[in-house]
């Protein structure tokens, strides 16, 4: 029998809308159209905007169906609620082991400008541009930067976006996650693997930010939507790299 494929729902409504439990569904009431209905069973997490109200028993059906719940004012998010209904993983050990290294953090800064750097170079290749080849550490740093101030408030947005998914992602691999934050180890893991997404996402990225000019949260909202399984492939292999590092970082401490 094939399994269900969860998937996100994105609400942004620009007019107020109501979101109320149904049985097994969610209910959404607007004033323009019919109702529509949202199986519970068929969702993995909630993007909410501010236009979106909605009662506890909708959020407490969303905790036992292990469905996380991010608040957005502003194309930002601003609370997240997730289940209690957490899973022990050898990740989450290995970060708590990691984090037990005197110089921890250290090691955890250079893996991650290492993994920058390579994926910023791949990126602008398959971007188009050739001058990657010949830039050094440095000269690509701020190339990249000119790039990432280009793409302002687009690039912002984006990242908005994807950290609300990763801490739900890491919430799943039983690590302890306040807003993106791992607790214990004290790293903004959703954050930084955010920002190695996005870089992962640079050439669908660019023609996207140059035929907008703007960051509407439908269009960023849209091209998530549009890349989720690039996205999803480039968390999972994000995240296997850093399992991978800090576990040979604990066998040679």
């Amino acid at each position: 029998m094939k399994r269900l494929q969860r998937k996100p729902l994105f609400l942004y409504p620009r007019k107020p809308v109501r979101l109320a439990l149904d049985g097994p569904a969610l209910k959404l009431y607007t004033e323009e159209s019919s109702p529509r209905w949202f199986p519970l069973k068929m969702l993995d997490r909630i993007e909410l905007g501010k236009r979106v109200t909605l009662t506890s028993d909708v959020l407490a059906a969303c905790a036992r169906h292990r469905i996380t719940v991010t608040l957005h004012n502003g194309g930002k998010p601003c609370a997240t609620l997730f289940s209690h209904s957490r899973r022990r993983s050898t990740f989450n050990q290995n970060l708590v082991d990691f984090s037990r290294l005197p110089d921890y953090r250290e090691r955890y800064d250079n893996w991650t400008r290492a993994q920058t750097a390579c994926l910023q170079r791949q990126a602008l290749l398959d971007a188009g541009h050739s001058i990657a080849r010949r830039l050094d550490a440095r000269q690509l740093q701020q190339y990249c930067e000119r790039l990432q101030h280009q793409a302002q408030p687009w690039h912002r947005r984006l990242l908005a976006a994807l950290e609300s998914q990763l801490a739900d992602d890491l919430l799943r691999l039983g690590v302890n996650v306040q807003d993106g934050f791992i607790v214990g180890p004290g790293l903004w893991l959703a954050a930084d693997i955010s920002r190695l997404v996005a870089w992962r996402l640079l050439p669908a990225t660019l023609p996207a930010v140059l035929q907008s000019g703007d960051a509407p949260v439908p269009g960023v909202i849209g091209f998530i939507r549009k890349h989720q399984r690039e996205i999803a492939a480039s968390v999972t292999a994000n995240i296997g790299q850093l399992d991978l590092f800090i576990a040979g970082e604990n066998a040679c401490p």
